[in-house]
């Protein structure tokens, strides 16, 4: 499944249009100009919207489907469709039209290049397709710096200390989340736990990741990628689960847990291995992103209270263990043994033995729908996001990481947002949630007791 079928069929889905048609709408060219102020965006933006658009260049193109104008360029094609970028004093402005802005008008910390770029992305995909994506905001609207990180509230500059931390997932919001806090000054350990490789679908959305890392471990490649970017952070891979790195010599080895798995059941379990802190962020498809924050003990919600089993999850575990020839159970441990291998290759002799062993069943079964063997009972194939949907949630989940980390307030001011990359977020959406009834984490007194004992 390579990075282009993945991004056509996604588009298609979201469109109704055929497979075809979706692939030639996301050919291109899409044109980037821009002044001197704003390369910096420009490249940034460049480098996030080539994962989902084939062809984005700087050069003319007079057969471009758009030229996105940034800053106080001056649009370069005629009689193509633009979108203008200009930089406000508090944000960044997107348009059909020429926005008339100060040439002086601060573009804030490095960090807002990678945050804008996603919303332009998302801004750019839309026009490209003639406007049909629903969940698209109408242009023109803003983007407030100030609604993700005031430097006022926050040492943007000083080192950040961060101990040890351990991130979960070295796939899109793995990627992202480095890629984003390569911009601040972080030091001392984190750990990257995936075991899955890195598969050609990968490369829509993992903005490390390039086509000789296919077929490599995804925690060693990103480390390897991102080290040069971390001269005071240690970067550790592991291609195992979290759970096998635990520290059977220190009971508190998991203080800060940074989470970018698949799958709802995998953060449940996560949470079942009791971080004191949490930094969650995940994607609904391509409709927005989800972020959530706790600290043990807490009264507030916790990542089994977020992403609590639910009917919709019940029926799809059904789907999958049906269609791959699995039992439930086999489905639930979330990995694919060794047994439940050779079941799975009695009703796909393509597959081999040794290369799903280890598995994500979610990402086992999204590679094979994308090949279009299977399909969900509700008719839709299981779908990844696009590039700019993927690196929102990394880079908002590095914005509230360095925030959290520094000022220790883990779930304040808010411990849940929901943020869509197709239009300006909405702050009155920020909420703190409260724990579920009957959370299987939360409400077992088993947990409360090792909490207590870990970091009461």
């Amino acid at each position: 499944m390579t990075a282009r079928a993945e991004n056509a069929k996604t588009l298609a889905a979201l469109l109704g249009v055929g497979e075809a048609a979706a692939v030639e709408l996301l050919l291109g060219p899409v044109v980037v100009t821009g002044d001197a102020p704003g390369h910096a965006f420009a490249t940034e933006l460049t480098h996030i919207l080539e994962r989902t658009i084939e062809s984005v260049v700087t050069d003319v193109r007079l057969d471009a489907r758009l030229e996105i104008v940034v800053g106080n360029a001056s649009a370069r094609i005629p009689g193509v469709r633009h979108l203008h970028v200009g930089f406000t004093d508090c944000g960044l402005r997107l348009d059909h039209k020429v926005i008339e802005v100060s040439r002086d008008a601060p573009q804030g910390h490095a960090v807002f290049a990678t945050i804008g770029a996603c919303f332009a992305a998302a801004a750019a995909v839309n026009i490209v397709v003639d406007g049909a994506v629903p969940q698209a905001r109408p242009l023109p609207f803003e983007i407030n710096n100030d609604d993700f990180l005031r430097a006022q509230d926050v040492d943007l500059e000083t080192a950040l200390e961060i101990g040890t931390a351990h991130l979960a997932g070295g796939g899109a919001i793995g990627n992202a989340f480095l890629w984003s806090l390569r911009r601040f000054d972080v030091r001392g350990t984190l750990y990257i736990a995936d075991p899955d490789d890195v598969s050609a679908g990968n490369l829509n959305r993992c903005l490390w990741f390039t086509s000789a890392d296919i077929g490599e471990p995804k925690a060693n490649r990103l480390a390897a990628a991102a080290a040069t970017s971390f001269p005071n952070l240690n970067l550790i891979p592991r291609r195992d689960v979290l759970h096998a790195l635990q520290d059977k010599a220190n009971p508190k080895w998991l203080e800060r847990l940074i989470v970018g798995v698949d799958s709802r059941r995998a953060r449940r379990a996560l949470q079942a291995e009791c971080p004191r802190e949490v930094f969650d962020s995940s994607t609904t498809g391509i409709e927005e992103v989800v972020l959530h924050f706790n600290k043990q003990p807490s009264q507030v919600a916790c990542m089994s209270c977020i992403y609590f089993e639910d009917a919709r999850e019940q029926a799809h575990e059904e789907h999958v263990a049906e269609s791959l020839g699995v039992t439930l159970d086999e489905v639930r441990a979330n990995f694919v043994s060794a047994v439940a291998a050779k079941r799975i290759i009695t009703n796909y002799p393509t597959l081999k033995v040794a290369d799903i062993i280890g598995l994500a069943y979610d990402s086992l079964f999204k590679a094979l729908c994308g090949e279009g063997v299977l399909r969900t009972k509700a008719g839709r194939d299981v779908l990844a996001p696009f590039a700019f949907v993927s690196v929102l949630a990394g880079a908002l989940l590095a914005v509230e990481f360095v925030r959290r980390a520094r000022t220790g307030r883990i779930a304040e001011p808010f411990n849940y947002w929901r943020v869509s990359p197709w239009g300006p977020p909405v702050t009155r959406l920020k909420a703190t949630r409260d724990r579920r009834e009957r959370c299987q984490f939360c409400g077992d007194e088993v947990y409360a007791g090792v909490v207590r004992q870990l970091w009461g």
